[in-house]
């Protein structure tokens, strides 16, 4: 599709969360149930090399932001378009929602954008995607054992990524650089797929965190008050039974309340309590939490405010169920990426010193804290 450059000069002008918001009508998308309205919008974006030239017979694909390659649908939302002379490029037709659009070049160059559509929008202009060396995930994922047979692969979560896993538990696979979802099928035969996380640099990476080695998740009632134990015990803290700290339902701890007991350290083996929903540990001395965080699927409710922590592990952004984010009067700098991930019903960032952030983020936080500017200590 031809595009003018006025048209691209004025789209420029402004952009929210990545994407144009307009007042235009909602459209109808071709084919939908009599009566129904679902808002559809172009996407356009041009991409450029290192030097802000325009790139041409580049790749752009557009994906949703969950998608993975080979377990497509009817439903799946994808769109395949290649960029012309000046480097541009126009997406018809995308129904709203969250998406990764990837630009690549000869399979050696790439960038992957974030765009959000919702039912108010009708155009959307991406920034530019600037193209940076593609890099190389090298990782093996298997334990003691190899693998049997069966269906081993690696996808990208968002991008058509994706490769096997060969019987020793090796891959090879290639993806823009930045912070990315890796989604491991088939190598646990408790948890068909594994979702992990890995910031990948230009050039070759080394999947180093394999969770499926990690310590197992708690099984009973006994290992989860001793979890609770040892967290009280790496504390100092002997006087204080780990019955009085938790909530229990049909014998698992669901809630885990250790607020304001001084605390310095959060034990990763924490995140061994698998039916943890509510997680308290406000009003105490923490400096950081456990990357393993992500490993509390059921987690809704994360309350860590007044403490000291400085910075939040990336690995917040993989808690899908994740609905209440309290971090509160501490000393956070920043935030990770991966944490605009997370969508939230409740979040608190009061009282910290969260004044440097990228557009993006700080449009993630508007939606959920609209006042956090007004309440953080900047100089």
């Amino acid at each position: 599709m031809k595009n003018s450059n006025g048209l691209f000069a004025a789209l420029a002008a402004a952009s929210l969360f990545g994407a144009l918001r307009c007042s235009a009508p909602v459209q109808v998308v071709d084919g939908g149930a009599s009566g129904t309205d679902v808002g559809i919008c172009m996407v356009y974006g041009e991409v450029i090399d290192s030097l802000s030239r325009p790139v041409a017979e580049s790749t752009v694909r557009l994906r949703p932001f969950d998608y993975i390659a080979g377990r497509d649908t009817d439903s799946v939302v994808k769109r395949d378009v290649s960029t012309g002379a000046d480097g541009r490029f126009a997406l018809e037709n995308v129904p709203e929602g969250r998406y990764i659009v990837e630009c690549i070049y000869a399979d050696s160059f790439g960038e992957a954008t974030e765009c959000v559509i919702d039912s108010i929008d009708t155009i959307a202009f991406l920034p530019p995607a600037v193209l940076r060396p593609i890099a190389l995930i090298v990782g093996n994922t298997a334990g003691e054992k190899p693998l049997g047979e069966g269906d081993h692969s690696v996808q990208v979560v968002g991008l058509e990524r994706s490769t096997p896993i060969d019987s020793s538990g090796n891959f090879r696979l290639l993806a823009p650089a930045g912070w990315r979802r890796l989604n491991l099928h088939g190598i646990d035969p408790d948890r068909p797929d594994i979702e992990t996380l890995i910031y990948l640099k230009p050039g070759s990476n080394e999947l180093e965190k394999q969770p499926h080695r990690a310590p197992p998740m708690c099984d009973n009632l006994d290992c989860e008050l001793a979890v609770v134990r040892e967290l009280l015990d790496s504390n100092d803290i002997q006087s204080i039974p780990p019955e009085s700290l938790v909530t229990i339902e049909e014998n698992r701890v669901v809630e885990l309340r250790i607020r304001g007991l001084g605390m310095r350290v959060l034990p990763e083996s924490v995140c061994r309590i698998v039916r943890l929903r509510v997680l308290d540990i406000g009003a105490n001395s923490l400096r950081e939490l456990p990357w393993s965080l992500d490993r509390l699927r059921r987690l809704a409710e994360l309350v860590a405010d007044s403490n000291a922590l400085r910075e939040v592990p990336a690995s917040i952004g993989m808690i899908d169920s994740l609905r209440r984010l309290d971090l509160s009067f501490n000393q956070l700098l920043s935030l990770p990426e991966p944490i605009t991930y997370l969508s939230l019903t409740s979040l608190n960032l009061t009282g910290n010193m969260l004044c440097n952030l990228g557009e993006f983020t700080r449009k993630w936080i508007d939606t959920y804290d609209p006042d956090w500017k007004e309440g953080q200590n900047c100089r």
